[in-house]
């Protein structure tokens, strides 16, 4: 480590690896390693549940790291060389593909298509690499030879030393240098090319099965893509999936397709030198049956006759376990089942909470480090995998409460203190515990944003599902924002069920793009779900005509309606299913359903038409196509035969026209298709070779794209955006400049926290060095997450657009092979751009414009390298020395900050919502933009407060807005997390009060113990009459005021918080208001929020407006009206807190023997009341105790003395009593037999030696975990 911080010695270190490398010959010493045993199991010591670590020279170590891990990693990322399957790499974890699984679950079980999974778990791993394949992998990859000869060959002639308890071993214990024998395979745990290793084997395999024709193939229901993904790998642990080729795949023919997959996958982890082991690997079968018309899944009974095996290096088969749909199992540290049912998952979650709960218990810990346990442990244990739990709001919250309840003591708090105290944030002055259910829904969200139509595996997954659910609910628009409770019956138990109903709990809105959701297929069209919803049938009715719906792949009202879109074609609903270019899900509802469904059909169809009249014309193709066609005028009809041929029909003049339609006859059959077919049309055959023509329509045309760059500009961007926009000529000459490489662009952000801390801007210009046109513009935001960082971004997403615009003009150039240079002063800009297709952190800070920045970026046809400038260059040197890149970028400075300037004094941002964007989260009215997870519980925090302060008339709900909350956070924050505590347990109520403690503890008597006055509740705590605690509270009193003039408040307004605070809350402060005083607002409002409220930190909104010019005046930096309201809010909670803890030294005030007043005064009580005992209650040889003349001499004495002699006193009455009872019973020494409850039993008597009692013993599983620690 202190060659580290040496140049010299890191120069030589470096030297020597470098030889070491180039030559390809270790060190000896490298050959030695030290192999120790841990334990995988905190407490089981078995030798076959220990994990063998091999421990290798450092050096060595730091070299196969550098290589095999990150940069090899790198590399592989760079060049797309890991595979999709492969989820042991950066940006992604094991909670990603246990996602996965549940969601090819979820697709299965809406889609009721045939599915398995088996689950294969790799026998030591690293240990049982093959080299020559390692080193195959590894070349293959881009590994250099020299870099895999050293690895390989050092690893082939390790020699293994042991260390254990008793010391390291004096020889090898095996090895592969020429005194122990042959050369060694495996790539050795705890190397540091072990995992890159590991990972290129697995590729090779990955690759060489899917070459087979292995793997899942699902087609989505909307987008027409398929969703490819062959297994889910991480490191040794493999789920291979496996999905049915069509509808109603017979079990015999998918399961032999299964048995196929496995066997080559267990050969061909063979032939790397692997193995897998038979114990821990298993298999799912999901296979569907229909039951009166609903689709089931079969009982693990009815596949038992099912065998899969698994090739053994032995050459013999090991057969697999199936297991049952509903058994969870544990799988990445997930437990999860194919029905993904919460219920096991949420015993494993409620044992966990408990199981720590029990260890606090059993060893407590003082409460900043049971805080401290619970936040840095407990919180990352408890909510990992919880984005793949399905569980209910309900089911999730009941563990949260119960884990928070056993754990509230060791907290600090009573557990019976009210629910909403326990998650309500510090910003309200909650105790701040996580609520679960938002930690679930932001890791969903950000999960869900992350991956939205993305190249991974993850966001093809989310998109399968996402349309089949969709699909299955039958509604147009956004899903995701309907209420749930109203329609959550029309979707299967999925994810985006899951999501959709925590959304909903929590009021946040999802709202997605409208090019991924289902849509109008003719103008005034309506979906059937909608016309059965309006019409208010029931539950069980509607489960059944969705059933039919998708039987009969129907959508909306244009689905059964004719060309005319007014004339229902009641003829299609045949026994036979219907067809779609849409992917619904495979169905079978009985006779009895299809008569319902034509029955009800019939209902609401007529009266939906007597609303709407008529379709109008068709927004986009339908997606069940027509087979008729006609020409212009309708003097020909086609009839589509196939693909390639069609037949056409002519019309019948010598036939005259009816309400059937007009007549036409077959004349002919042509290959290809018709050229001439401009209309749709709906017929009614009559014979085979004639029709009778019912009506047409026109023919979707899609729009056509704008041919000019401006027109281009226009139509993928918003007005507040172009107008903005200085365009050098027509645009034209941009796409020529980018193909001469002659296009230089800058940009560059601008942030005035001084003038608004709500709004940034951008600019960028685009020049071209040949012509000397350009492009400038300018963006500005206002929003709460407004910065420099966010400004950045802001030019980063107009230059893009007008790339985008740029191409979209000039479809026909192709621009793949140029490279396009963007130049900007701040790094995350320039790291985000060159990582297009990577994720980004949950957690990101300005999120939604870097996931802009990267859509935009993939969809541009020309690879973009994006450099970082140094910014600010002319503050060091003059503009004309600046390079023409500098230049730019100070200039785009200036362009920033004089549009900021515009938009701060007339107010006019740009749209929030920007071009393409996907997905859009709201809280309210507000669009989040940073940390989705902490906008839900500001948002949900605030909804909570203000129905929990209502509740207990704490803040009315007209004053709850007026307080300043903002302010809150910070305040709590510079408190230490005890004295936070305080706080909630003080507003809340559950303190230590008398009023409150008289409840649970009945010595304690409701009155205040230093005014003696009864009820002593919070309120009474700033309120008591006892002269000496006056004195004090009228000196806090003065001290605030003194607070306020010394910090610049106007006097008037400092003695009007005196005043009010002295009044104690007898008078309102608009009473104590001077005439024509400028603060009759502040006086209103403060006293709608109140006299207690102010006690506790609340001040008014209005009270910061009022000293912002004021603190604006003195020009200080550092000074402002936010921070001067929370250093008063922190000066008004110090001095209740005085309050508190000067009537705590008077109740707990301990003036000798480590004993308060109370326990002293208590004490004398008894022995007073004890001395007036009758000698004969005592036997003869204790009456000294009652002997006056000590009695004196004890109450002068110590209070130890006395609880000594009062002890002796109690024992003696005992004893007195006990013989008294024995004199009414004749009792012989040892033991008597009597009955008790019909029951025989020994007693022992006064006079047989002692029996110890009996003491129950604790049992249970968690003491049996306890006691085997």
């Amino acid at each position: 480590m202190a060659g580290a911080h040496d140049k010299e010695i890191t120069e030589l270190h470096v030297a020597s690896l470098n030889t070491i490398r180039t030559t390809g010959t270790a060190p000896d010493r490298w050959h030695s390693s030290v192999t120790v045993l841990l334990e995988k199991v905190f407490g089981e010591r078995l030798i076959t549940k220990l994990r063998a670590i091999c421990l290798l020279e450092a050096d060595f170590n730091w070299l196969n790291k550098l290589i095999f891990a990150k940069r090899l990693e790198q590399h592989c990322i760079q060049h797309g060389l890991t595979p999709n399957e492969q989820f042991a790499k950066s940006r992604s974890c094991c909670e990603e593909a246990s996602l996965i699984k549940n969601l090819v679950n979820d697709g299965s079980r809406i889609l009721h298509n045939s599915s398995a999974i088996t689950s294969n778990d790799f026998d030591q791993c690293y240990d049982r690499g093959c080299a020559p394949i390692s080193g195959l992998a590894a070349r293959a990859h881009g590994v250099s030879r020299q870099s895999t000869l050293l690895m390989l060959n050092t690893m082939q002639h390790m020699d293994y030393f042991v260390k254990t308890g008793f010391g390291l071993s004096d020889t090898p214990a095996f090895g592969g240098s020429e005194l122990m024998g042959s050369k060694l395979m495996g790539l050795g745990q705890g190397s540091g090319a072990a995992p890159g290793g590991m990972r290129n084997i697995i590729t090779l395999v990955d690759n060489a099965y899917k070459r087979l024709g292995h793997g899942m193939a699902a087609p989505l229901s909307l987008s027409e893509r398929i969703f490819v993904l062959a297994a889910i790998i991480y490191v040794d642990n493999t789920d291979l999936l496996h999905w049915a080729k069509f509808y109603g795949m017979s079990d015999e023919e998918f399961v032999s397709n299964v048995q196929t997959a496995t066997t080559d996958w267990g050969l061909l982890v063979q032939a790397t030198g692997g193995a897998v082991k038979q114990s821990k690997s298993f298999w799912y079968l999901l296979s569907w049956k229909f039951l009166k018309g609903k689709a089931c899944l079969k009982t693990k009974e009815e596949l038992m006759h099912h065998v899969v095996t698994i090739p053994q290096t032995d050459g013999t088969e090991a057969e697999l376990v199936l297991e049952a749909n509903h058994v969870t199992k544990k799988t990445l540290g997930v437990w999860s089942n194919p029905l993904n049912d919460p219920t096991a998952p949420l015993e494993k979650l409620e044992s966990k909470g408990l199981d720590w709960v029990d260890t606090l218990r059993i060893r407590p810990l003082e409460r900043k480090n049971t805080w401290l346990s619970l936040t840095a442990t407990q919180y990352p244990a408890l909510f990992y995998g919880l984005s793949s739990l399905y569980a209910s709001t309900d089911g999730l919250e009941s563990v949260m409460g119960k884990v928070y309840y056993n754990a509230l003591p060791f907290l600090g708090f009573n557990r019976n203190i009210t629910k909403a105290y326990r998650t309500l944030p510090s910003e309200y002055q909650g105790i701040g515990l996580k609520h679960w259910c938002i930690e679930k829904l932001g890791k969903d969200t950000a999960t869900l944003l992350r991956h939205w139509q993305s190249d991974s595996s993850l966001g093809m997954a989310l998109a399968f599902v996402y349309e089949a659910f969709l699909m299955e609910v039958g509604l147009n628009g956004n899903v995701l924002t309907q209420p749930y409770d109203r329609l959550k019956h029309l979707a299967t138990h999925s994810w985006f069920k899951v999501l959709w109903q925590y959304a909903d709990k929590f009021k946040l809105s999802i709202i997605v793009h409208d090019r991924f959701n289902l849509g109008p297929t003719r103008v005034g069209d309506i979906p059937i779900m909608e016309l059965f919803i309006l019409n208010g049938y029931s539950t069980a009715f509607m489960e059944i005509l969705n059933r039919c719906r998708r039987y009969y792949c129907t959508h909306s009202l244009a689905d059964v309606l004719r060309a005319d879109g007014k004339t229902p074609a009641w003829e299609i609903f045949t026994s036979t299913p219907g067809t779609s270019t849409r992917l619904f899900s495979w169905e079978q509802p009985t006779k009895a359903d299809l008569k319902l469904w034509i029955s009800c059909l019939k209902d609401v169809v007529p009266k939906a038409l007597a609303r709407i009249q008529q379709l109008g014309p068709y927004l986009c193709h339908p997606h069940k196509e027509y087979q008729w066609f006609a020409s212009g005028q309708e003097q020909q009809v086609y009839h589509i035969l196939s693909e390639d041929r069609y037949a056409v029909y002519e019309e019948d003049a010598s036939h005259r026209t009816t309400r059937s339609g007009k007549r036409y006859n077959k004349i002919s059959e042509h290959p290809g298709k018709p050229a001439t077919a401009t209309l749709y049309a709906s017929v009614i055959r009559t014979t085979d070779t004639s029709i009778n023509l019912h009506s047409t329509c026109n023919i979707f045309q899609p729009n056509t794209n704008p041919s000019t760059f401006i027109d281009c500009l226009k139509e993928i961007s918003s007005e507040s955006f172009w107008k903005n926009i200085e365009v050098d000529d027509d645009g034209d000459w941009i796409i020529k400049s980018v193909l001469q490489g002659t296009l230089v662009i800058g940009m560059d952000g601008s942030y005035m926290s001084k003038l608004s801390h709500t709004a940034c801007s951008g600019a960028f210009i685009m020049h071209c060095t040949d012509t000397k046109l350009e492009v400038k513009g300018c963006m500005a935001d206002a929003s709460p997450q407004a910065d420099n960082y966010r400004g950045e971004f802001l030019g980063a997403l107009g230059l893009l657009l007008i790339l985008r615009a740029v191409f979209m003009a000039n479809p026909q150039v192709d621009c793949s092979h140029v490279r396009l240079g963007l130049h900007c002063d701040n790094k995350g800009v320039v790291t985000h751009g060159n990582q297009p297709h990577a994720s980004i952190k949950a957690d990101q800070v300005q999120a939604d414009l870097i996931r802009l920045q990267k859509i935009y970026s993939r969809v541009l046809p020309v690879q973009l390298q994006w450099h970082h400038v140094k910014g600010h260059s002319d503050d060091t040197t003059r503009f004309a020395n600046l390079s023409l890149v500098q230049q730019l970028n100070v200039r785009c400075d200036e362009m920033a900050r004089q549009h900021l300037l515009r938009c701060i004094r007339l107010s006019t941002f740009m749209d929030p919502i920007f071009p393409d964007e996907d997905i859009i989260l709201s809280t309210g009215t507000t669009k989040i933009r940073s940390s989705i997870k902490n906008e839900i519980y500001k948002h949900w925090g605030k909804i909570s407060a203000r129905d929990l302060f209502s509740r207990r008339d704490k803040v009315t709900p007209s004053a709850f807005d007026l307080i300043n909350w903002d302010i809150m956070p910070k305040v709590m924050k510079e408190f230490p997390k005890t004295f936070q505590d305080w706080i909630t347990r003080h507003i809340s109520d559950f303190n230590g009060c008398n009023r409150y403690l008289s409840r649970w503890k009945p010595s304690v008597k409701n009155v205040c113990p230093s005014c003696g006055c009864t009820n002593e509740d919070t309120k009474h705590i700033t309120r008591c009459t006892d002269p000496t605690r006056t004195v004090l509270y009228l000196e806090g009193a003065q001290q605030i005021r003194d607070w306020l003039v010394s910090n610049n408040a106007p006097s008037q307004l400092a003695s009007l918080y005196h005043s009010y605070l002295i009044s104690r809350g007898e008078e309102t402060m608009e009473s104590l208001l001077p005439p024509h005083s400028p603060y009759s607002l502040v006086t209103q409002a403060q006293d709608l929020i109140g006299f207690d409220n102010l006690l506790v930190g609340r001040l008014p909104n209005i009270l910061s407006s009022t000293m912002e010019p004021v603190l604006e005046a003195l020009n200080r930096r550092g000074v402002s009206s936010t921070k001067w309201a929370k250093d008063l809010s922190r000066q008004l909670l110090l001095f209740t807190h005085r309050q508190w803890t000067y009537r705590n030294t008077t109740v707990h005030y301990k003036p000798s023997e480590g004993k308060t007043v109370a326990e002293h005064e208590s004490i004398d009580q008894q022995v007073r009341s004890l001395q007036h005992l009758p000698l004969n209650t005592l036997l003869p040889h204790h009456r000294y105790l009652l002997n006056k003349e000590d009695f004196t001499k004890l109450l002068s004495g110590s209070t130890t003395a006395k609880q000594f002699w009062i002890a002796e006193v109690q024992s003696s009455l005992a004893e007195a009593a006990l013989i008294r009872r024995l004199k009414r019973v004749k009792y012989r020494r040892g033991t008597v037999v009597k009955k008790r409850h019909n029951r025989i039993v020994i007693v022992s008597t006064v006079l047989s030696p002692l029996i110890p009692p009996t003491v129950a013993k604790e049992k249970g599983l968690k003491w049996k975990k306890r006691r085997k620690k």
